[in-house]
């Protein structure tokens, strides 16, 4: 009885840490860290929100930016940009992405993940506020 009990507490306990880990970790978006506001972040009644996190010099983020094309039709997601550069930088050198998604300087907005903030790419679902997927890299 004791080890069904003890067991029972550990699995409970280890449902709200994940789901503690996983809550507050989609960005705050600003509209001062926003680098094209004429671009208003639309489909905020979309369900889902992909957030791709990399910055202007990253290979992997411009490839995995420039094939968008598969996801960006969804009508229930929503795709955002968050560059780690400067709006200036990000004006400078990725002009064409400007005119598809709306995207924010992490340089203003200064927001951390909980995880893996050395690592470009990295691409957020979230529904809602919650984190349902999470790919490093």
């Amino acid at each position: 009885m004791a080890r069904y009990l003890l067991g029972s507490l550990l699995l409970i306990l280890g449902v709200v840490v994940a789901a503690f880990g996983q809550a507050g970790n989609r960005p705050n978006f600003s509209a001062e860290a926003l680098v094209n506001p004429e671009l208003a972040p639309a489909g905020a009644d979309r369900p889902y929100t992909l957030v791709i996190n990399g910055g202007v010099n990253c290979g992997f983020c411009r490839y995995l930016i420039a094939n968008l094309s598969a996801v960006a039709p969804c009508p229930q997601v929503r795709v955002v940009l968050l560059i780690e550069d400067r709006a200036d930088t990000i004006q400078a050198r990725m002009a064409s992405e400007l005119k598809l998604y709306p995207v924010y300087s992490n340089a203003v907005l200064k927001h951390r993940f909980r995880q893996g903030n050395e690592i470009s790419p990295q691409t957020f679902l979230f529904k809602g506020e919650e984190e349902v997927l999470y790919v490093k890299g």
